[in-house]
């Protein structure tokens, strides 16, 4: 998976230029080495899930609530499936949950407040979610346009495993 959905390179410079950068513990820059986090792990369950909103209008509260919602259940599972595996599970990227309203404690150098929850992205490790989709599962990740949302969100999540 690590050579074929890959491009840390290309996926880290999108990290740099977003403003959660170096802002949230679940993001880059980490303090390990992300190659050798990867280098232990033999294999890759990659999981899909696909949100069909009731309606397409509005994106702004409408996709954050939606996103919530899937983020709740998609962690559990993989933080389950971490514990039966003694794998490593990555979430989806925007940021996280966690803390609520307080604002992350990277921000302040405090160390995470909930290391036992928060899981990085794949697109923090550098992998091309996109691709994973559309190659691995035939469904294309569509994008908001004019102000709406899609007609389907797509969420790439994954547990690596040995």
């Amino acid at each position: 998976m690590t050579k074929r959905y890959r491009d840390a390179e290309r996926f880290g410079a999108f990290c740099r230029d977003c403003g959660n950068y170096g802002r949230l513990w679940c993001c880059p820059p980490f303090k390990f080495d992300v190659d050798a986090e990867l280098a232990q792990w033999r294999a890759a369950t990659v999981f899909l899930t696909k949100i069909i909103p009731s309606h397409t209008e509005g994106v702004g509260q409408r996709a954050s609530a939606l996103m919530r919602q899937a983020r709740r259940e998609v962690d559990a599972m993989l933080l389950d499936l971490e514990k039966h595996t003694a794998g490593r599970s990555f979430s989806f990227a925007g940021g996280c949950p966690h803390c609520g309203s307080a604002p992350c404690a990277r921000l302040s150098g405090e160390p995470c407040r909930h290391p036992e929850l928060v899981r990085p992205s794949l697109e923090a490790f550098g992998f091309d979610v996109e691709s994973l989709a559309r190659e691995l599962f035939g469904i294309p990740v569509l994008w908001p346009a004019e102000g709406n949302l899609p007609e389907y969100l797509v969420l790439v999540t994954a547990l690596l495993h040995n």
